[in-house]
């Protein structure tokens, strides 16, 4: 059996896999398209971030497909690592799966960057709830978030975002040395 015969029979049981889960053939075809790594994965990878999906977050079959047809890259990403940012932001935050049923491409920002914004919202007194639309507020240029979001001056949002990270312990992934540094 050759590569190419493999990374055939990978893909055939991958979009076998994508059709049984009720995506339809566009939707299939703009999920290749956005991500084309993803032609080489078996269906189990797949499957796997789709279990995460469901069983962690709480997300619905129909849920998992919108999620599929809009954005098909959190079907590429890392489980731990989305897992990682699923606790801090359920952990840490007090969110629930609601927020992540809602911004399912908040699990791709990096831990740091959700950590240094959240402490630092928590510092000037900004609440965050189910509510907060995790996107707008995590998802922007530093001066962005500055100016829309915190409403400070953007050097004082920098010079925190400095602190954090020179406080950040890069030998732990527990956000409770972090958390130590702000009081939430």
């Amino acid at each position: 059996m050759t590569i190419l015969t493999r990374l055939e029979d990978t893909f055939d049981d991958l979009v076998k896999y994508l059709k049984d889960c009720g995506l339809s053939d566009k939707t299939i075809h703009t999920f290749f398209t956005k991500q084309p790594r993803s032609i080489t994965y078996c269906w189990e990878a797949i499957e796997k971030r789709v279990r995460f999906f469901m069983d962690k977050l709480g997300y619905t079959r129909e849920r998992i497909i919108e999620v599929f047809t809009n954005n098909p890259k959190v079907f590429t990403a890392n489980v731990e690592r989305m897992r990682k940012q699923s606790d801090f932001i359920k952990k840490d935050m007090g969110l629930t799966n609601q927020s992540l049923i809602r911004s399912p491409l908040v699990l791709l920002y990096s831990l740091e960057q959700l950590q240094w914004r959240y402490y630092y919202l928590c510092q000037i007194g900004y609440k965050i709830t189910d509510d907060t639309h995790l996107l707008d507020t995590f998802y922007q240029a530093d001066e962005l978030f500055a100016k829309y979001i915190a409403k400070r001056p953007v050097d004082e949002i920098l010079a925190f975002k400095d602190d954090f990270y020179e406080n950040l312990n890069p030998v732990s992934d527990d956000s409770n040395i972090v958390g130590n540094t702000v009081q939430c």
